[in-house]
C-alpha cells in the first residue's frame, strides 16, 4: 500500500470518523462500530490510513507479558474495512504490518480480505431486499413440508421477549456446548443494551397454542444486514421445527427492504444445511492465525 499506515491507541482514535467510515464502507460490519469494541473486546487499538479512509480494529489482550490478537466473543467478522475493494497487496501490507505490533493472532477478518492461504470460514447471506412470495420462490422442499408442518403446530410470532431473556436463555440452553465465560454474557448484555437504545435491535419469539416459548431469536440490524446474532430452540419445540417458523416469520417481516439476513455462519454441516434451505448463499469470511511467539512459549500455542 502507498499510504502509510498508522497505529493508532484507543484513546486517539475520532469515533465519528471511525462511525462514519464503518457505517459507508460495505465490509463494515456493525461489529466493528466503537461502541460495540468498547464492549466486547478487553482492549482494541486500530490501524489507519489517511482521514479513516481504510480502517482496521485490532482487538488485544496481554499474557506473560506478550500482546497478542484475538476474536472477542458474539463478533463474528472485523479485519481490513474500506470504502473501495482493496487489492490483494494491500491486504497484505496490513497483515506485514500487524506482525510488528503483535507476536501472535488468531482473528477473523471479513469477506473482502481474501488472501492465498487464509483459512476461510463460512457465512451465509440472504438477500430479503424482494416480495416475500418471491423469496420463497427460493425455499428448498424439505424447509417447505417443515413448514407445513409447522403451521399445524399452531405457532405465533410475537416481540414481547426480552433481549436479556434471549441471552439467558442461550446460555441457559447451550452451556454444555459453547465455552464461553459468564462475563462475555454480561458484556454481551450491555452492548445489546446500548444496541437498543440506537434502535439497532429486533428480538423476535414463537410461542405454541398452550402459549409456551418455542424459539426466540436476537438480532443486530444497521443499514446494511440483519445480523442472527443469538437463536434458541428448546429441544421439546424441535421436533415442529418451531426454528423453521421463526426464521421465516422473520423473512416475511422484513421482506422488501434493502437489507441482507447474515446467518453468522456455519462450518457445521447440518446449521449450513438448515440456512441454505431459505435460499441462502454462501459469503466466506478469512481467519488468519500466525504464531511468532519466541521459544519455548511457542510450543505453547501451536
Amino acid at each position: 500500500m502507498s499510504e502509510i499506515i498508522r497505529y493508532i491507541q484507543r484513546k486517539e482514535i475520532d469515533i465519528d470518523k471511525w462511525n462514519a467510515c464503518v457505517e459507508a464502507s460495505p465490509n463494515g460490519l456493525i461489529y466493528a462500530l466503537s461502541w460495540w469494541l468498547d464492549e466486547m473486546a478487553d482492549n482494541w487499538d486500530a490501524l489507519v490510513v489517511g482521514d479513516y479512509k481504510v480502517i482496521m480494529p485490532l482487538t488485544w489482550r496481554r499474557k506473560w507479558g506478550i500482546k497478542y490478537l484475538y476474536q472477542p466473543a458474539f463478533t463474528q467478522q472485523l479485519g481490513i474495512i474500506s470504502l473501495h475493494k482493496l487489492s490483494t497487496a494491500a491486504v497484505q501490507s496490513f497483515y506485514n504490518e500487524l506482525q510488528k505490533y503483535f507476536r501472535f493472532a488468531e482473528i477473523n477478518l471479513n469477506y473482502l480480505n481474501l488472501l492465498e492461504g487464509f483459512t476461510l470460514k463460512q457465512n451465509f447471506i440472504l438477500d430479503i431486499n424482494r416480495d416475500y412470495l418471491n423469496t420463497t420462490s427460493q425455499y428448498k422442499n424439505d424447509l417447505k413440508k417443515n413448514l407445513h408442518r409447522s403451521a399445524k403446530a399452531g405457532f405465533t410470532y410475537h416481540n414481547k421477549l426480552s433481549n436479556a431473556a434471549v441471552v439467558e436463555l442461550f446460555k441457559d440452553t447451550y452451556k454444555n456446548k459453547i465455552n464461553l465465560s459468564s462475563g462475555s454474557f454480561s458484556r454481551l448484555n450491555k452492548a445489546v443494551a446500548i444496541a437498543e437504545q440506537k434502535g439497532m435491535i429486533v428480538c423476535r419469539s414463537v410461542n405454541d397454542k398452550g402459549g409456551n416459548l418455542s424459539a426466540a431469536v436476537l438480532c443486530l440490524k444497521d443499514g446494511k444486514r440483519i445480523y442472527f446474532l443469538l437463536s434458541v430452540t428448546p429441544s421439546a419445540a424441535r421436533v415442529h421445527r418451531a426454528n423453521h417458523f421463526l426464521v421465516d416469520s422473520l423473512i416475511r417481516e422484513f421482506s422488501q427492504r434493502n437489507l441482507l439476513l447474515d446467518f453468522e455462519g456455519s462450518d457445521i454441516e447440518g446449521i449450513a444445511y438448515f440456512y441454505q434451505l431459505f435460499g441462502a448463499v454462501g459469503q466466506p469470511y478469512s481467519f488468519l492465525r500466525y504464531n511468532n511467539l519466541p521459544w519455548p512459549i511457542s510450543l505453547l500455542k501451536r
